[in-house]
């Protein structure tokens, strides 16, 4: 009885593993396919990374993505023009896809074509870094400041290093509220005048921007 109920259970399990290989079989299948009719060269370097992509996404959740995009103006051309130079970009949360959209076409007023040509800005935080950065960078182009027609995008892209040395560290001193512009004005606001100073001064040395 005993020898009977094991060889059930390892065919059991023989059955469920044929089931997953062929599961994953056919996703790969379906995916390359897709692939294919968007026009995806099979031998271009970015198809298996976007293989992996659309893989791991479900077809309701990739279609909800498209559909949003468009919702936002983005034509399918654009979209997909993006994807097959960066797949990674259709990894973001449909809700960063938005916010992402919002702050580079109606804030920085970049246009769609810009970020379908370098997708790699849907991979950059928009909170904690873009808003500050062109937070700094308008503040120091009021105060004429920004020379050499220097472009925001690449502002935005830069290593936080060298932002921190050439828009922060270099102008710090001359301009009132850059520091708190930088760090979020919300956050300081709560901090007693010298307190923030302390820790200005503290940061700098530390190279903690």
């Amino acid at each position: 009885m005993a020898s009977w109920v094991i060889t059930c259970a390892r065919f059991s399990y023989q059955i469920r593993d044929a089931i997953t290989v062929q599961h994953k079989h056919n996703s790969m299948v379906n995916a390359v396919n897709d692939l294919k009719n968007l026009g995806f060269d099979p031998k271009a370097p970015v198809f298996l990374e976007a293989v992996r992509v659309r893989i791991h996404m479900s077809e309701s959740i990739w279609k909800e993505k498209i559909e949003v995009m468009k919702s936002l103006g983005w034509s399918e051309g654009e979209i997909f023009s993006a994807f097959k130079r960066d797949p990674n970009f259709l990894k973001s949360p449909v809700e960063k896809i938005r916010v992402a959209t919002d702050f580079f076409v109606n804030t920085l007023k970049l246009g769609r074509e810009i970020l379908s040509e370098d997708p790699e800005f849907f991979t950059l935080k928009i909170d904690k870094s873009c808003r500050r950065r062109y937070g700094v960078f308008t503040l120091l182009e009021s105060e004429k400041l920004i020379e050499g027609g220097v472009k925001i995008e690449e502002v935005l892209k830069m290593r936080d290093k060298e932002f921190l040395v050439k828009y922060v560290k270099k102008y710090v001193d001359k301009v009132p509220g850059l520091w708190e512009t930088f760090n979020g004005r919300k956050q300081q606001q709560s901090l007693p005048r010298s307190n923030r100073a302390m820790g200005k001064s503290s940061s700098l040395r530390e190279g903690k921007l």
